[in-house]
């Protein structure tokens, strides 16, 4: 999670006095080149996708346990 939050402060800081509540990733900044910004929005996107995998997965073995003990 620190990665896409990195990612997107990097975008945010980019926006000059935007805040991170009003995205959850922020447009592409004026000089930015595209690939570069596709790129960020990959990495972004695949980090999110692991992160929520992983707590499904921390969420079903708990659930497990519970029913178990």
């Amino acid at each position: 999670m620190q990665r896409t939050e990195r990612i997107a402060n990097r975008l945010h800081d980019m926006w000059k006095g935007t805040t991170k509540a009003e995205w959850d990733f922020p447009s592409k900044p004026k000089r930015m080149r595209w690939a570069t910004y596709q790129r960020l929005l990959d990495q972004y996107d695949e980090l999110q996708n692991r992160w929520d995998i992983a707590m499904m997965s921390m969420v079903s073995r708990l659930g497990s346990r519970l029913k178990s003990g």
